[in-house]
């Protein structure tokens, strides 16, 4: 049999999880079995994970569509125009870019169409896309869920039963090597050794609900005065959130270090990682964090659960509720030694069911399967 060709399309190539799942996902495909194509929506950013797919001699083509436009009429032909060339055996979409592809799906004779909701369904689109993404799954789209709050949420929304649960993976060993010391990276960065840093990878966006975090962390600072809380990303709340940083007068504790390549130095050098988040699909800071052996504070939510166990690799606590947030982040304050044993738990943890090879063979499974199928109908 000769190689399934695969297209990958996701809507930017910058630093979000979906976006590091793609890259990963068409790097690692056994390429004796698969030919990938990357597809992204937007423009070329010269982001890491271009690089990485580069590196990988990965082609990808850009469709060049405007950064944040809530919809573009162009993109369906400029993206059906590609399907037709490249004529592939399975498409492959992610968050919102199965409404681009919905034409070609209804028009073309597609082989495998699969879909991974990434977030709960019903906020992964609005009810407007959502009719779309309804029509999609009706004409053969294959839903795959990341987390099993996600699968609960397909079927609540979409009504759609037999979901396949694929969780997302990560390259391990890139979190447990920093490329340099904590001490090395805090000195660099003007932190002393005795400073307990948190740490927040998550996008400035309402989802992730910084003012909660903010909340419990001003409760912490009373409390602990060489307490420090790291903002790694970007989002249309970053000015906003600097503003209300500065009015709780803690701009010299919350430091805004925006979208940064040396993630595994920062967890290095870190303490804890904490979310606050109202809602989740299946984080990837979250097992990027344990990976680095670091303990998580969260937010109950999403498929956060399926990942930390309360008391051995982290702290959970009720979503919205900053006091139990901020005695999370307390109690780990005074427990260095529980501190250190949750971080150990959780890279056990990440190690044996984390991995980016398993989360590959399971998508090439699931696409042989479908590929199979199809050809006996």
């Amino acid at each position: 049999m000769s190689k399934l060709r695969i297209l990958q399309i996701i809507g930017s190539l910058r630093t979000g999880g979906a976006e590091r799942i793609v890259a990963q996902l068409a790097s690692n495909l056994d390429r004796l079995k698969f030919e990938v194509k990357v597809i992204s929506l937007e423009r070329s950013s010269g982001s890491e994970l271009e690089k990485m797919l580069i590196g990988n001699e990965i082609h990808v083509s850009y469709l060049n569509k405007q950064p944040n436009a809530q919809y573009d009429l162009r993109t369906h032909f400029s993206l059906d125009d590609v399907i037709k060339k490249y004529q592939p055996d399975v498409i492959h979409t992610h968050l919102q870019c199965l409404i681009y592809v919905l034409p070609s799906i209804i028009f073309r004779r597609l082989s495998v169409k699969i879909h991974t909701v990434h977030n709960l369904a019903e906020k992964e689109v609005n009810t407007r896309l959502r009719l779309g993404y309804r029509i999609g799954f009706v004409c053969g789209v294959v839903p795959v869920a990341v987390s099993k709050k996600v699968v609960e949420s397909i079927k609540r929304i979409y009504g759609i039963d037999k979901i396949p649960l694929i969780p997302n993976g990560i390259p391990i060993e890139v979190y447990q090597r920093p490329n340099v010391s904590r001490k090395l990276w805090r000195s660099r960065q003007h932190f002393n050794d005795e400073d307990i840093i948190f740490v927040c990878i998550a996008r400035l966006s309402p989802q992730k609900n910084h003012q909660l975090l903010f909340d419990a962390f001003s409760k912490t600072t009373f409390y602990c005065p060489n307490v420090h809380l790291l903002l790694i990303g970007e989002g249309e709340l970053m000015p906003v959130l600097k503003y209300q940083a500065n009015a709780l007068g803690l701009s010299d504790k919350i430091h805004f270090f925006g979208s940064r390549p040396d993630i595994s130095d920062i967890f290095g050098a870190a303490d804890v990682f904490v979310l606050s988040s109202d809602y989740e699909g299946d984080p990837l800071s979250v097992k990027e964090a344990m990976a680095a052996g670091k303990p998580v504070i969260s937010t109950m939510v999403g498929g956060v659960t399926e990942s930390v166990e309360d008391g051995k690799s982290g702290v959970l606590v009720p979503k919205g509720d900053a006091e139990a947030l901020s005695r999370a982040m307390r109690y780990l304050i005074d427990n260095p030694n529980v501190r250190a044993a949750m971080g150990k738990y959780a890279a056990e943890v990440a190690s044996e069911r984390f991995g980016i090879v398993g989360m590959t063979k399971a998508y090439e499974s699931l696409y042989m399967e479908l590929w199979k199928a199809k050809n006996r109908e």
